[in-house]
């Protein structure tokens, strides 16, 4: 179980590549332009994506901090899945379309961390 909780984790980092290459991640990954109404959005995303992801990874290696960490990412997550749900639901373009594996990856992280914290 916590080899998933880590391996969760590496793959939350992996959009740190829209704050390193924003305009390549928007037009390769979302099939849309970098704009100054992205920009900022995306770059913000991806360092706090890298930011969870090692937290995440650090509770894996670190089982007293679970609870707290899982809870927080659990919010952050679902936060996030609410957001590109509206913003689909409202626009329909492809930058919200875009994200819609980060909404399932996040759901299934999400149901996951709370089996898990259930279990713990």
């Amino acid at each position: 179980m916590k080899l998933l909780i880590i391996i969760s984790g590496i793959i939350t980092c992996l959009p740190v590549i829209y704050s390193l290459a924003p305009r390549w991640a928007l037009r390769k990954l979302n099939d849309t332009n970098f704009s100054s109404e992205s920009g900022l959005f995306v770059k913000h995303w991806g360092i706090l994506c890298l930011m969870m992801g090692i937290s995440i990874i650090y509770a894996g290696l670190n089982p007293v901090y679970l609870p707290v960490i899982l809870s927080m990412a659990i919010f952050e997550k679902l936060l996030l899945v609410v957001l590109i749900f509206q913003g689909y639901q409202f626009h329909k373009n492809s930058f919200y379309k875009g994200f819609l594996s980060t909404m399932i990856f996040d759901l299934i992280c999400s149901s996951f961390y709370i089996f898990y914290l259930n279990a713990y």
